[in-house]
């Protein structure tokens, strides 16, 4: 599990019409939950529209943002939010709320909420190259 049940963290979800949005490094909004053990404690919407990657991650930065959840993203944008000490989880798919639940209860690595065309080896891949979500995490 990602984080412990008394834990609060910053999620940022990038979205498009209620799903989570295909491509990170292209989205227009983020939306930004805080997570009180496994409870929604706060939500608000981060507009990114016209956003230079650079932009992107030092705003997720300023945010205070501890996990970022979303579909693709480009190796340097991925890299660039790493190095500010957030953890990536790529490759998602589905309803914001129902990925929001999933990752509350430490069940996002469920295969239903896994990118089409991408297999459970491509998140595995980039975890070992990253060191980066769930399973490297206590």
């Amino acid at each position: 599990m990602l984080h412990s049940v008394n834990q609060m963290q910053r999620v940022a979800i990038a979205v498009w019409r209620g799903y989570v949005s295909t491509t990170l490094d292209f989205a227009g909004s983020l939306l930004v939950v805080d997570l009180e053990g496994r409870k929604e404690a706060a939500t608000k919407v981060l507009r990114l529209a016209g956003d230079s990657l650079q932009s992107i991650a030092s705003r997720l930065e300023e945010q205070g943002i501890d996990v970022v959840i979303c579909g693709a993203i480009s190796q340097w944008l991925g890299h660039r939010l790493e190095m500010r000490g957030m953890i990536v989880i790529p490759f998602v798919s589905g309803r914001v709320d129902d990925v929001i639940a999933a990752f509350a209860a430490g069940t996002l690595d469920d295969g239903r909420f896994l990118m089409a065309g991408c297999s459970a080896g491509a998140r595995a891949a980039w975890r070992r190259r990253t060191g980066s979500g769930p399973a490297s995490r206590p």
